[in-house]
């Protein structure tokens, strides 16, 4: 049995439900963790970490992924079974591919770490080989890129146009 009692969305205030939603919506899921729910109990709490967290998770310096991975070693570090499991289901929802061009950046830049700490040289085939993965990633990344900035353009295209606007009637 739970100490804290979770707030389900058909119990929930207008003001709960109102995180709610944005939580669904902004994660694209519609289920609510348990996490939320228990927050729940003092919606000021639960607007309050949802804003911080929606925007820690937001565009940035650090992608989806590396944030997630973040999380999810703070919650093995602390022992904590429960943040585990919900950040390992985040890290899930990273597109595969993406995930294992930064995995394979971990074997990329562990020759260069110890190149740097103990001054041992990398040979020219990690070095090439490093050159390649690093490149293919940037590819990726810079494409990814433009498809969000094409979908952007397109999005503030359509909703300014005059073609989109009411008519007036005259």
């Amino acid at each position: 049995m739970p100490i804290t009692e979770l707030i389900e969305y058909e119990f929930a205030s207008d003001e709960v439900r109102a995180v709610y939603d944005d939580i669904m919506a902004t994660r694209k899921t519609d289920w609510i963790n348990n996490f939320w729910k228990a927050l729940a109990n003092h919606p000021p709490t639960l607007r309050r970490t949802w804003e911080s967290i929606k925007q820690i998770m937001g565009p940035g310096a650090l992608d989806p992924l590396t944030k997630e991975m973040i999380y999810l070693a703070v919650s093995a570090a602390n022992g904590c079974d429960y943040c585990i499991a919900s950040h390992t289901a985040g890290a899930r929802r990273i597109p595969v591919a993406e995930a294992a061009l930064i995995a394979v950046l971990e074997s990329v830049l562990g020759p260069v770490w110890v190149w740097l700490a103990i001054g041992e040289n990398p040979g020219l085939p990690s070095l090439v080989g490093g050159a390649i993965v690093l490149a293919a990633l940037a590819g990726h990344t810079l494409a990814d890129l433009r498809l969000e900035w094409r979908a952007e353009a397109a999005q503030s295209v359509s909703g300014s146009g005059s073609r989109n606007r009411p008519s007036t009637g005259t």
